[in-house]
């Protein structure tokens, strides 16, 4: 392309390839452009100006990187999986078919909904495996409280106490609940939920 002057005045547009760029690709929010992509970019500013060629040369490369990305992040939760449940289990307990998992980590295409299954499992792979396989039951068994998330009402029916109960998200700013703020009563919880991560922590009893 001829290069031209960039409305900043500072400097002339041309095509540049250089490495360390990222993009919005698909659903991941800064995958690499190669470092071989060249794209019109200001000399001065470092505004880029795609059109529809660049535009269509730019996907056709990121469509790769894309793929290797996907399978890097699948071979890295089936790692994790590993110990706790075997690829065929797996993909029974995911209805795919025999050996797709293992077609995935060899770069065959796949949907990011199944990656994104694979890694929220990844992230704690006994207790969600087991938490879905329950779920898949036709007659779901009574979760252990130790697995339940920290919900007030779940957690006093549980243990059949009453409870007073902070939020972070009531409280606006505050991130912690003082004991002085409630009276030391007998048969009662105090509990803190923590809004970040939907879990509890018992203060007072």
């Amino acid at each position: 392309m001829k290069t031209f002057k960039c409305p900043c005045n500072k400097g002339e547009v041309r095509e540049i390839a250089r490495s360390g760029r990222r993009t919005h690709f698909r659903n991941i929010p800064d995958l690499e452009i190669p470092a071989s992509v060249s794209i019109p970019t200001c000399s001065a500013c470092g505004e880029e100006w795609i059109d529809d060629a660049v535009a269509a040369r730019l996907d056709e490369a990121m469509e790769e990187v894309y793929r290797v990305a996907v399978a890097a992040k699948v071979e890295d939760s089936i790692r994790a999986l590993k110990p706790v449940v075997n690829q065929r289990d797996l993909e029974q307990l995911l209805d795919l078919s025999g050996g797709y998992i293992s077609k995935v980590k060899s770069g065959k295409e796949t949907s990011a909904s199944l990656v994104s299954v694979l890694m929220l499992l990844a992230e704690a792979p006994r207790q969600r495996i087991e938490e879905l396989r329950n779920r898949w039951r036709a007659e779901p068994k009574p979760m252990p409280l130790s697995t339940l998330a920290f919900d007030a009402r779940r957690w006093t029916d549980a243990v059949e106490l009453p409870s007073v109960v902070h939020s972070t998200r009531a409280a606006g700013h505050s991130t912690a609940l003082s004991r002085k703020a409630f009276p030391r009563q007998r048969g009662h919880a105090v509990v803190h939920v923590r809004q970040s991560y939907g879990v509890g922590t018992a203060l007072d009893s």
